[in-house]
């Protein structure tokens, strides 16, 4: 017997009672939540294969690629508010989305913080495809960029893991298998006074925010968003990094996996 799908209902019905009645945001959007995660789940159970999904958030068309992996981002990002920002951030800032994958932080942040400026990196080619479609609705201004972030310009090695998720391979060297994707700074895009910069890039964290600490540049953000990745490996430098924000006046606090470093300006 298959008791994922005998669990189905009940975690369909848990999940929809959880969204309706837990959270803040508008009846219209936890109607719409309600409906994609029950349209993810159907289609997860009923149609495994099939790689592809179509939902609705704010009224527009969004399309995702694993409907597993997409109603973990759903209930991550909608559900439990993991970049739902401490400090009012203006609608007409910059916002950098690093680690942009579909769009669905984009569209949470386009919505929840009215900005309307945002810069998205994003390396995986099918990731990226999808975020130009599901970022082209609204009057919102988006630069969209295909690469990896990187402590320099050039190309490195990625390895793909699923339709949502890849793994930088800068720190442990080419396989086979790898695609080569272009990479570059963050450095340059600091020089454009972002309000907010949310950083989710599968273990490139580390080296980039030691570059940027070295440089003295962690102030050209009063507000960053960062999700650490192996943090039990890499003990020192997480305590470098959260020492260099203290010492600059910022606050600390976490959302889910998702840690906020921000001061207020």
């Amino acid at each position: 017997m298959n008791w994922q799908k005998v669990f189905f209902v009940p975690r369909a019905l848990a999940d929809c009672f959880k969204v309706l009645f837990n959270t803040d945001e508008a009846i219209k959007l936890r109607v719409q939540l309600c409906i994609a995660l029950l349209k993810l789940k159907w289609k997860h159970w009923s149609q495994p294969a099939q790689n592809l999904a179509h939902i609705r958030l704010y009224n527009n068309a969004v399309v995702c690629f694993n409907a597993l992996s997409t109603q973990f981002l759903l209930k991550e990002i909608f559900y439990q508010g993991v970049y739902k920002p401490f400090v009012k951030i203006k609608e007409e800032a910059i916002i950098i989305d690093a680690g942009a994958n579909i769009g669905m932080a984009a569209l949470y942040l386009q919505n929840a913080v009215k900005v309307v400026n945002m810069i998205c990196i994003e390396p995986d080619a099918d990731n990226f495809l999808m975020l130009k479609k599901n970022l082209s609705i609204g009057n919102a201004k988006h630069e969209l960029v295909a690469a990896a972030l990187s402590t320099n310009n050039g190309t490195i090695s990625f390895e793909k893991k699923d339709n949502l998720s890849s793994l930088n391979k800068k720190f442990h060297g080419p396989e086979p298998g790898d695609e080569l994707v272009n990479a570059i700074s963050l450095l340059p895009y600091l020089t454009m006074k972002p309000a907010l910069i949310k950083m989710d890039i599968e273990g490139a964290e580390w080296e980039i925010l030691e570059q940027i600490i070295s440089q003295k540049k962690l102030q050209a953000a009063p507000y960053w968003m960062i999700e650490f990745h192996e943090i039990d490996q890499h003990k020192t430098a997480f305590a470098t990094i959260k020492n260099a924000f203290a010492k600059l006046n910022f606050e600390v606090k976490k959302r889910g996996d998702v840690w906020h470093f921000f001061c207020h300006k």
